[in-house]
């Protein structure tokens, strides 16, 4: 559930599907926002050596704001390709370049409406006593519905840092700071969030996290579960 992105892809032929549950809660300029997602979900697929295929998609939404109104409905999702660059040297970090195109298949509360692309690059470095540190950046673009019915694409800046550790076979964590910085984008959301994983067998692995915003745009919390599956 982290949300720098990774430098690593799965094997060709290999089928990674992840799924969870996501909860989150933001003082909007509109009121309080509660928004829960179900089937919170990325299929990744090896194509190649060196491409993965993706479907990102944020499942079925429940939001509710200030306990007046509720939407429900389901989320736009994302195909993507994510390309392996270069492995890790001494001098260079794992490199990987992801690019997504948004589909606009969401219900009208929850869709852009629109095809908007994001490109990111992602680095990771291993470090000592099983530490490791990734990080990523990129840029997306987002069409937003104004008030008159017009529509406008803004762009912003992506961006991600975490620091992991492997404490056992089984065991890990994390810490990560991450957000988007807008260029024409108005919004400036960046968040902290905590994260754990457990394998719980050889091709089942349990992830949690939580969250806090750090910025007035971001949500000002957010818990998550959810499992990684290897069929």
């Amino acid at each position: 559930p982290e949300a720098t992105e990774s430098s690593s892809i799965v094997g060709p032929g290999v089928v990674q599907i992840e799924s969870g549950i996501r909860y989150s809660e933001r003082d909007a300029a509109a009121g309080n926002v509660d928004r829960l997602s179900l089937l919170d979900s990325l299929v990744r697929y090896g194509l190649l050596e060196t491409v993965e295929l993706r479907l990102d998609w944020n499942g079925f939404i429940s939001q509710e704001l200030s306990g007046q109104r509720t939407d429900n409905g389901i989320s736009d999702a994302a195909l993507g390709a994510k390309v392996f660059l270069h492995s890790e040297t001494r001098q260079f970090g794992e490199t990987a370049l992801l690019g997504q195109l948004n589909l606009p298949v969401g219900d009208e509360a929850f869709s852009s409406d629109s095809v908007d692309p994001s490109v990111i690059l992602a680095m990771s470095h291993t470090l000592v006593n099983d530490f490791r540190l990734g990080y990523s950046v990129g840029v997306g673009f987002d069409t937003i519905k104004k008030a008159n019915g017009k529509e406008d694409t803004d762009s912003s800046v992506l961006f991600g840092i975490q620091l992991e550790r492997t404490y056992t076979d089984r065991v890990g964590g994390y810490i990560e700071i991450a957000g988007a910085q807008g260029l024409s984008a108005d919004a400036d959301p960046v968040a902290l969030g905590l994260g754990s994983h457990y394998l719980l067998l050889d091709n089942l692995q349990l992830d949690a996290q939580v969250g806090l915003g750090l910025s007035d745009d971001a949500e000002d919390l957010f818990l998550g579960i959810g499992l990684a599956y290897l069929p």
